[in-house]
Formats: C-alpha cells, structure tokens, sequence
C-alpha cells in the first residue's frame, strides 16, 4: 500500500467532540505529512467552522486542503484561496424552499459570515419532551461555523445569492414519519444527505466528497480515507482504502475496506500503524 493521500470526515471521525480531536489521530496526520503524505479534512461543515484546524495540522506548512460542505467548496490551505466552488441551481433552490416551507422544519443555509434563516427557534428539538435536552442546531451550527445570525422574511428572497448548501433542522419523530413525501420528489434535482437523526443536508446533485476528492488530482488507490456517516459514503466508495469507523451507520461499513476502532479509541491512529501509512509509537495514545 503506497498511500499518497489521507482523507477524513471531521465529526464522529477525526473530532470526539464539537471542537477537539485525540492527540494519536493530530500527531499521527503530523507525522504522516512529515513523510510526504497529503492530509485532506473532508466534512458536511462549512469553511468557517473547519479553518482552525488549518493551524493544529499545519496545513500551511504542509499543502492541506479542506473540503466542505460535502463537497461543495475546496480550500488550498498554502495559497489561502478557494480553488473550486459549486452553488446551488436557483430554480432547484425554489422548487425546494417553495415545498418545505409547508412543513414544520427548521430552514437555513449560510453565505459568508451570515447565517439566514425564517425563524431561529425552529431549530430547537426535542421540544415536546421535557426529559430531554433542548438545544437549538441552527445556533449551534453558527457557532461552529463562527458566523452571524439573521432572519429574513423569506428564503425565497436569497435564492439569487451563492448558496452551495441548505441545512435543515427538524423532530426526529417528525422526520421520520414525513422525510419521503417531503424531499422524495427532490433526490433526482439534489443530493441529499440525512446528517443525524435531526438534521439533514442539501447540495447540488453532481457534489459529494468523493468527487471533490477526485477532482483534486488523487487516485483510487492512492487513499487511504476515514468516515462515520452517510454522507461519507461517495469518499469510501473512491478511495481504495475506505475505512469505517466502528461507529460508523451501516450503509457505510457495507461498503468499506475494513472497520477500524471507533473515533473515541484511536480508531484514526490504529488503521494507519496497521497500513504502514506510520510508524508506531503507542505513547500517543497516553496524551
């Protein structure tokens, strides 16, 4: 195995939390760049909330690159640019935005520093059970993503704007019950990707992370690629070495070279001693 190229998804893959990675999966992408390897962070995130890790992996130094928003942007970290950006079709964002405005979801989608939607509190969940945590994912993604909030009277009035993603935030009791006669008629204009069991993403339909990935010059068997969720699934598929972590959903282990430990449990560190991608050092793990 001659891997030329690491890909990763960011959360539940790279990130044990909403900020932080462990110290085996950032020592090891280190030390693998050392040898000459390209480290690329794949995630449904937006550039805003992937660039500080620009500075923990040194991805000036090393020529890292970030794909987000599915695969919906690429930056060339060394040069500080965008080298390639895919928005959304207008007449597909209205099609969209028209019908799900009917439902009960909450809608956003941000374009630079700003994060649009209708109404903010429709991102709270777990609303109707007062034995669960309420926490509201539009906020939450602003703040990941470090950008401001605004509400607009109607989305429809941003569909002429650069828009590469619309985010959606609902009830998972609510979702699963109405998910098909909401979007169903849209999975052949957009691709769609259900992000958890309360969010679910939208880019154009040409877009995923393998593609992306592609695009930027690597082939098959030069990577070796990490991932936990669906939208993952097109970055497994490319790469000859697609691992899944072993918290991983099941459409995405089906289609992986092999399953490694979860993101909490060296998962990361343990597939690339294995591959020979690295050289051991198990007092990683310690840190």
């Amino acid at each position: 195995m001659e891997i030329k190229c690491i890909a990763l998804d960011m959360d539940g893959t790279l990130l044990i939390d909403e900020q932080n990675m462990l110290e085996s999966s950032k020592l090891a992408l280190l030390e693998a760049q050392k040898k000459g390897i390209k480290v690329i962070l794949a995630s449904g995130r937006p550039i805003g909330a992937m660039k500080k890790y620009i500075d923990i992996l040194e991805f000036e130094k090393y020529s890292g690159f970030l794909i987000s928003n599915n695969g919906a942007l690429v930056y060339d970290c060394k040069n500080k640019e965008i080298i390639a950006q895919k928005t959304m079709n207008r007449e597909v964002l209205k099609k969209i935005i028209e019908k799900t405005r009917k439902y009960d979801l909450g809608l956003c989608t941000i374009i630079g520093d700003t994060l649009f939607t209708e109404d903010i509190n429709k991102g709270v969940i777990n609303i109707d059970d007062p034995e669960e945590d309420h926490f509201n994912f539009m906020k939450l993604e602003a703040k990941i993503a470090n950008v401001k909030i605004k509400e607009v009277e109607s989305m429809l009035n941003l569909i002429d704007q650069p828009i590469v993603k619309l985010f959606y935030a609902f009830e998972e009791k609510y979702i699963n019950k109405y998910e098909e006669e909401i979007f169903g008629e849209f999975r052949d204009m957009a691709s769609i990707s259900r992000m958890g069991p309360n969010h679910l993403e939208i880019v154009d339909k040409e877009l995923n992370k393998g593609v992306a990935l592609k695009d930027l010059g690597f082939k098959s068997d030069e990577i070796i690629a990490f991932g936990d969720s669906i939208n993952d699934y097109f970055l497994l598929k490319y790469a000859k070495y697609g691992i899944a972590m072993d918290n991983a959903v099941k459409p995405l282990k089906e289609v992986a070279f092999e399953i490694t430990d979860d993101y909490k449990n060296h998962g990361i560190y343990n597939s690339l001693v294995k591959h020979g991608v690295i050289d051991a050092n198990e007092e990683w793990k310690q840190l």
